[in-house]
């Protein structure tokens, strides 16, 4: 199952990007697809094109998980 993440680090910005499964209790690299800033934008300290990184455990201060985008919340007005 793929979930949309937020990963904190320590010492640095945050960054966004695709887990494939949870990390476990026991690993110590964490799997991130399609690693990007908040704003849509590469991180700038990844070569251009790269799509997955291993972060270790020990940079990571916490991981958000976000929520789907299904579209199915929009809420629309129609006046008559």
């Amino acid at each position: 199952m793929t979930v949309q993440a937020r990963i904190h680090f320590y010492n640095q910005d945050p960054i966004r990007g695709m887990l494939l499964e949870m990390p476990s209790v026991r690993d110590t690299l964490v799997r991130v697809q399609s690693p990007l800033q908040d704003n849509n934008i590469e991180v700038e300290y990844l070569h251009t094109g790269v799509s997955v990184i291993f972060v270790p455990v020990n940079d990571i201060k916490c991981i958000e998980i976000l929520p789907e985008d299904d579209g199915d919340d929009l809420v629309s007005f129609v006046r008559e």
